[in-house]
């Protein structure tokens, strides 16, 4: 018998799954910000880098202690959904985070070279030409799947107990 990953008891994947679903539109939104306000970037730098590798963070714990869960669990066509698009929504975050980062990097070195009067190196404009397209388009769609996967997952979860629906039935 498979199991899944437990905190306190607890399968794992509800509980970790909060901080994606958190993370993951703040890190969206960060970079969103981070290119709308330029003359902010030199004070966003620290807490969006941080947001992105956090939510990137929460993203892979999610999907694997899901997948664990997934597997310990009856099959059920609300949890195939929700972990059909969940990958989807791995996938977007896995273009994000590293193009988020990368911009980040690169435009943190960028800025470092010009304000010490030093020429700023070919590839670092082209790459961040490159990561800040990617960056942003990523964002919007992680922050789209984000609702989706949330919606699907509390789908499952509610309409796979029997008390809940019970519940949900009888208006309480």
């Amino acid at each position: 018998m498979i199991t899944a990953v437990t905190i306190l008891g607890l399968p794992a994947h509800p509980l970790i799954v909060h901080g994606a679903v958190v993370g993951i539109p703040l890190a969206a939104l960060a970079m969103l910000y981070y290119a709308a306000f330029p003359k902010y970037r030199e004070i966003a730098w620290w807490p969006v880098a941080i947001t992105v590798a956090a939510a990137y963070l929460f993203s892979i714990l999610a999907g694997s202690t899901g997948e664990e869960l997934q597997h310990a669990l009856k099959h059920s066509s609300y949890i195939e959904d929700h972990a059909k698009w969940a990958g989807y929504l791995g996938a977007a975050m896995h273009v994000f985070a590293p193009a988020s980062l990368v911009w980040l990097v690169v435009d943190r070195l960028r800025r470092t070279r010009e304000s010490s009067g030093e020429p700023v190196a070919d590839w670092m404009l082209k790459l961040r030409m490159v990561a800040i397209p990617v960056s942003l388009v990523a964002a919007v769609v992680a922050l789209s799947l984000v609702g989706i996967v949330g919606h699907l997952g509390a789908k499952a979860a509610w309409h796979e107990s029997p008390a809940a629906s019970a519940k949900v039935r009888a208006g309480g």
